[in-house]
């Protein structure tokens, strides 16, 4: 690898000179669609006038032609905006690198990569390649030499002469590196030696192969990164979505992608990754806001995944934590299988079914229980109904007003238990549902010596049962189905449980699915074999697992001292640089004092961002108050482990007091320490 930077090197002055060029065909760019967005924002405005102004005076169809057309001029709008933001972002960094290609038969080319493509209004030729783009993968994953990409129209060969990497500073060339892989130690190191950022960044500047592989491989079915922390599993995640929207861009314009963020804290440390990468508009949500979706008709209190799990580790009681995991694990996952299997016939009691107010003519017991029980035995129970009412007036001609609503609620009323609340709540007392899974077997260690399931019940609502009965809510009726989906991502993935894992795949299960996680990150109640149960629920579909053992975030002292702190020397972790050793702490009676003293020498040391990790949000809200820093120098964040999942640090401070983190992990098979301290990227302390 070489690095020049001379003034006077010819080759230095040159290249200068060509991004100064290209510099200036993306400010044409930039004010062409600076004027574009003005005429379009007038179009717009002259139409909505319009449209107000001569409301009531113009006919149906006019109307509907005009609110069609002010859409398409608002998209087009939107998309000229999009375009204008990137342009102004690329204007500081217009490219950051080269390859010279000689496709076999032809001239050599030079061919600049940047984060979106650039051309020249002139000319309308490609000056900057998009990274997505297929050439610009010979970047990622060939050495000089011979080399080749896939193009549309087939395999493309020739010669890779020179592959160079760029590094802007303010919107000036600093200085160029030749370089044979982004994967070269010396230029890695120098990029993960920089502090962290309150967001995601963009790592397009440094995909390593099996990064960039894994981003172009194949979409359909169930795909799965298992990689240790600081692999990049978050980063590689929302490049592909990117890459997803640069290459399918045709295909997919309705549909949507989603991203499932572990926390709303970690999507605001995304938020601002894939505007950067050149794409928007892609739908963020945490597991809270699917459960509140699926369960908001029904009245009923229930913690969430934090609430939860500050109330186990607050509970003195065992039990607590032993029936949250029972009930995050596979076996509970098949109870409700099997009770949503019991339910139909427990619970519908058939009657005489009068179809009409002055009961002339009806449907006797036992025909509609062959309606409810087999004709229509593949529609979810609530649904039928609704469907038995519509076979009933079709085949029967029913033609009285209102005669739908009727038989729906005349129907419902047979039920024994319509609140999904009450019909949850019944697993857990009904002693013939007990019965049912001693005669179906496979749930020995759940039904031996007793004669219901309420050993399972707890209150208040945990997160699980929240989850639980969402899931159960999805078997019983068609709701909370997302048809439009064309992606979906999960990162976090091991703290899915098998029960959540289900819910996804019922709600999202026309789309594709990526999960990034780490099962040895464990924190929350759950089993942490995610790879082997999204297998068993990816079904016909196919599915794929990618593993993942080089740390891009911590030094080798920071890994090897959290594999041997937890005894988890049997992972595999590869690291590219090395750095400080972590230190054990005593704090004594005065761990405020001991850890304002931590920030104090990581502050003098130029750090810019630490985190100060507790067990629980409480013992979080203890500590703030006495922490001292100095705002100007250094952002200090005090929060619980759970919270800092997927987030990263210049220095990391884990309360460790009394060894509780230890303790709570050997109480609970979770990671919690583990994953406290593989937050840090080049300082650790765990205070004792």
């Amino acid at each position: 690898m070489s690095i020049e930077n001379k003034e006077k090197n010819p080759e230095f002055i040159k290249e200068r000179e060509h991004a100064l060029e290209i510099q200036k065909i993306i400010s044409d760019s930039i004010n062409i669609e600076k004027s574009l967005l003005s005429v379009r924002r007038s179009d717009i405005l002259d139409e909505r006038k319009y449209f107000i102004d001569y409301f009531y005076e113009l006919p149906d169809d006019e109307r509907r032609d005009l609110l069609e057309n002010e859409f398409i001029d608002m998209k087009t709008y939107e998309s000229t905006l999009v375009r204008f933001k990137n342009l102004t972002k690329q204007l500081r960094e217009p490219y950051f690198a080269r390859i010279d290609f000689t496709e076999d038969d032809f001239e050599s080319e030079s061919l600049y990569i940047g984060t979106n493509m650039v051309r020249d209004p002139k000319t309308n030729l490609i000056v900057v390649y998009d990274w997505r783009a297929p050439i610009s993968n010979m970047y990622y994953e060939c050495e000089p030499g011979r080399a080749s990409y896939i193009a549309p129209s087939g395999k493309i060969e020739g010669d890779l002469t020179l592959k160079r990497k760029y590094v802007f500073q303010k919107g000036a060339l600093e200085k160029y590196i030749n370089i044979n892989m982004p994967s070269d130690d010396e230029f890695l190191a120098e990029i993960l030696s920089h502090n962290a950022s309150s967001h995601l960044k963009s790592i397009v500047e440094t995909l390593q192969t099996e990064q960039n592989r894994i981003i172009r491989d194949y979409l359909d079915g169930i795909s799965v990164i298992q990689g240790c922390a600081g692999s990049g599993k978050s980063s590689i995640a929302l490049h592909k979505i990117a890459y997803i929207m640069y290459t399918f861009r045709n295909k997919i314009k309705d549909k949507e992608i989603v991203i499932l963020s572990p926390n709303t804290l970690f999507s605001d440390y995304i938020s601002t990754l894939l505007p950067d990468l050149g794409e928007e508009n892609v739908i963020q949500t945490v597991q809270e806001d699917i459960i509140n979706d699926i369960l908001s008709d029904v009245q009923v209190d229930y913690f969430n995944r934090n609430q939860s799990i500050e109330y186990e580790m607050a509970s003195p009681d065992d039990t607590v934590r032993e029936v949250s995991k029972f009930k995050a694990g596979t076996e509970f996952l098949q109870i409700i299988k099997a009770y949503a299997e019991y339910l139909p016939k427990m619970i519908f009691k058939p009657e005489v079914l009068y179809l009409d107010a002055e009961c002339y003519s009806s449907v006797s017991a036992e025909e509609l229980g062959e309606l409810f029980f087999e004709k229509f035995d593949k529609v979810c129970l609530f649904d039928r109904p609704e469907k038995i009412a519509n076979y009933l007036i079709e085949s029967r001609r029913l033609r009285t007003e209102n005669i739908k609503e009727f038989l729906v609620e005349n129907m419902f009323e047979m039920f024994r238990f319509t609140t999904l609340e009450t019909i949850y709540k019944n697993i857990f007392f009904d002693k013939e549902f007990y019965s049912y899974l001693e005669e179906k077997g496979g749930f020995e260690s759940v039904v031996a010596g007793r004669e219901d399931l309420s050993h399972l019940s707890v209150v208040p609502t945990l997160w699980s049962d929240a989850v639980s009965m969402a899931l159960l809510g999805m078997m019983l009726s068609d709701y909370g189905r997302e048809k439009n989906v064309f992606y979906f991502i999960a990162d976090e993935a091991q703290d899915l449980t098998p029960v959540f894992i289900e819910i996804l795949k019922i709600r999202y299960g026309s789309s594709n699915m990526l999960f990034a996680g780490d099962n040895a990150q464990l924190v929350f109640s759950n089993t942490g074999d995610y790879v082997n149960e999204l297998k068993a629920a990816a079904g016909y579909k196919p599915f794929r697992v990618y593993n993942l053992t080089s740390n891009y975030r911590s030094t080798t002292e920071i890994a090897e001292f959290a594999k041997a702190k937890c005894g988890m020397g049997n992972i595999e972790i590869r690291c590219v640089r090395s750095g400080e050793k972590p230190e054990i702490i005593p704090c004594g009676n005065d761990a405020a004092g001991s850890v304002n003293d931590y920030i104090k020498e990581c502050t003098s040391k130029g750090y810019e961002s630490i985190a100060v990790l507790c067990l629980t949000q409480a013992e979080a809200d203890s500590l703030k108050p006495v922490i001292e820093y100095d705002t100007e120098k250094v952002n200090v964040t005090v929060l619980p482990v759970y919270m800092a999942k997927g987030l990263e640090f210049d220095c990391v401070a884990v309360m460790n007091c009394n060894s509780r983190m230890a303790e709570y992990d050997s109480k609970n098979g979770s990671c919690v320490l583990y994953t406290a301290c593989t937050r840090a990227m080049h300082n650790l302390a765990v205070f004792e």
